[in-house]
């Protein structure tokens, strides 16, 4: 989710800077779809609080109930749950084991990337997506399925997190039994014929409040000294944007989010790129697949037609009078969805 043209004259900021990088940075993310597979890195062990990803990677957890096993992704980007769901509650309740964790680099799960560790934009850059980026946050979901024991995957992904859950459902289409995005994110595509949800934000402020936002946004789409930034200032920029999404989205319920989730977001920034269209690589995805749009989401139902016609066996059902966490402020009317579909 994010007004991806800002981001790309950002990065064309970062890139002015840099000797030798050239338009490749510019133009193409610095994710591809497959990229996952090649980590092949195993788990090494499960704990009763951790995943332990790999020998310096170690994932917070939590569950409820049992049965077949379900995972959830969340979304933000870094936005973790701090307890169960509402709207996840009834699974826990009727046979399923959900699972939720805080991605590498939020919550209490491994930061990896603190800061700056290089003069050099170009070393950070590279050190901050590939410790925290795309790549290693949808191998984390297979090393997650191996650690569980499972040989199938129900998966339940929330915006960023849905996007995540598409792209691991593209490199591990065998590993899904079924997936459920619930309002995934505007990112399939970038630039976005919808405009993205900072633009979304934008359109719906006024007067102070859209002069203090533009402002906002200048300072928060430079890219160009954001490695000389402490985790305080980005904590801030974050705090400063979930004050107006609220305004026009309402509250983030439950979230476990701070200063160790700031490099996390940013790195899902580079690995996307300015330009990008993943909607071929999901054809692989013939499992059956729920898209769950509020009908007062900001961001348009659109969007999650977007993934359903990239998907053989898809469908979109819309929950009247919900916004973007239906699954929290519509707990049972989406629980009735979800049963429904993995029953």
């Amino acid at each position: 989710m994010g007004k991806w043209k800002l981001i790309g004259l950002s990065v064309l900021i970062v890139v002015g800077v840099l000797a030798g990088v050239g338009y490749w940075f510019i133009s193409q993310p610095m994710y591809s779809v497959g990229d996952a597979k090649e980590l092949a890195l195993e788990p090494l062990k499960v704990t009763d609080k951790e995943w332990h990803v790999s020998d310096r990677t170690q994932l917070s957890y939590f569950h409820k109930g049992v049965g077949r096993k379900v995972l959830y992704v969340h979304g933000g980007p870094g936005i973790p749950p701090k307890d169960t769901i509402p709207g996840l509650d009834a699974l826990a309740k009727d046979y399923y084991h959900v699972y939720y964790y805080a991605q590498r680099g939020t919550g209490n799960s491994t930061a990896l990337f603190t800061g700056s560790i290089s003069d050099n934009t170009w070393d950070n850059t590279q050190a901050l997506e590939s410790s925290l980026g795309i790549a290693q946050q949808v191998a984390d979901i297979e090393r997650i399925r191996r650690l569980m024991g499972e040989e199938e995957l129900i998966i339940v992904g929330h915006s960023y997190g849905a996007l995540l859950a598409s792209l691991y459902a593209a490199e591990f289409p065998d590993k899904v039994a079924k997936l459920v995005l619930i309002a995934p994110a505007d990112l399939i595509v970038f630039p976005s014929q919808y405009g993205g949800l900072f633009e979304q934000v934008k359109e719906n402020l006024a007067g102070a409040e859209l002069a203090a936002y533009e402002e906002w946004e200048q300072q928060y789409f430079d890219f160009s000294g954001l490695f000389q930034r402490s985790n305080q200032e980005l904590e801030q920029l974050d705090k400063q944007f979930l004050r107006y999404f609220e305004l026009i989205a309402g509250k983030v319920p439950n979230s476990a989010a701070g200063s160790s989730s700031v490099w996390h977001s940013r790195a899902q920034y580079f690995s996307m790129g300015m330009t990008h269209d993943w909607r071929s690589e999901l054809e692989v995805i013939k499992t059956p697949v729920l898209i769950v749009h509020g009908s007062d989401d900001i961001q348009p139902v659109g969007v999650a037609h977007l993934y359903a016609d990239s998907m053989a066996n898809a469908e979109v059902k819309t929950l009247a009078g919900a916004g973007h966490f239906m699954h929290y402020t519509h707990a049972h009317e989406f629980s009735k969805f979800l049963i429904e579909f993995l029953q």
